[in-house]
């Protein structure tokens, strides 16, 4: 686990202050390892020390705007964040199960698809890879149920 250091560290390289508030939103996404939404993350800060609902999201708006956190639209409309590739790595793999709507980072899932292996292909320098895979996680399978999926948008 990533300690203190570290995220003053992430948010000196980057120019944002570090803040006690700042500083619990990167380490409960750290924590988490995987895309959680806004509100498990307020909840989770929430848990240790008091936290305005407007100032972790202006944390997150500002860590994606920065590059330390990455944002991902689902079709519930709830966004969900995670570590940056920026400050984890430049590529970047998601499972989105369409029952539960966990989001799991699982980057060696694609690795075949890293940034070096796309760049040689594309011709070109790729600095970041991010790919989400959706489906029905296997609690949910085995669990039984029976829902169907959410239809895809387009």
């Amino acid at each position: 686990m990533m300690a203190d250091a570290e995220f003053r560290d992430i948010l000196r390289e980057v120019g944002i202050e570090a803040t006690p508030i700042r500083l619990a939103v990167l380490a409960v996404m750290a924590e988490e390892g995987r895309a959680v939404s806004a509100m498990e993350i307020v909840s989770a800060v929430r848990r240790n020390r008091p936290a305005n609902k407007v100032t972790v999201y202006r944390a997150l708006d500002l860590f994606v705007e920065k590059g330390v956190a990455l944002r991902h639209a689902l079709e519930d409309r709830a966004f969900r964040y995670c570590l940056g590739a920026a400050h984890h790595s430049a590529f970047h793999c998601h499972v989105w199960c369409r029952l539960c709507g966990r989001m799991e980072c699982v980057s060696e899932a694609a690795a075949g698809l890293g940034p070096g292996v796309l760049g040689e292909r594309l011709g070109m320098e790729v600095t970041g890879v991010e790919i989400r895979i959706d489906g029905i996680c296997d609690h949910c399978r085995r669990a039984g149920e029976g829902a169907s999926p959410r239809p895809l948008s387009h």
